[in-house]
C-alpha cells in the first residue's frame, strides 16, 4: 500500500489523490499538521514539499513528475 503525506489546500496533493483514485491505486493518506510532523516523517527522505508517496519501490514527490510515480507503481 501506498502511504501519500499531504497537507490541506494543497493542490498537487488533491490531484495526487484523485489520480491514485483513478488508476484504483489503494493508499494511506497521512496528513501533516504540523512542521514537525514533515521533519519527522518527510525530512528524512530528504523532500521538501509535498505531495509524497512511498511505495514499497520507493519514494516520490510531486515536483518528480508522474513518470517516475508511474514506474514506482508499475502503471504504464
Amino acid at each position: 500500500m501506498v502511504q501519500l503525506y499531504w497537507t490541506q489546500n494543497c493542490a498537487p496533493c488533491a490531484r495526487t489523490k484523485q489520480w491514485l483514485k483513478s488508476k484504483g491505486v489503494e493508499y494511506d493518506a497521512v496528513e501533516l499538521k504540523t512542521a514537525q510532523d514533515f521533519e519527522e516523517k518527510i525530512g528524512p527522505l530528504g523532500f521538501k514539499s509535498v505531495p509524497v508517496a512511498v511505495t514499497e519501490n520507493g519514494a516520490w514527490n510531486f515536483g518528480e513528475g508522474l513518470p517516475k510515480l508511474k514506474g514506482l507503481l508499475n502503471i504504464d
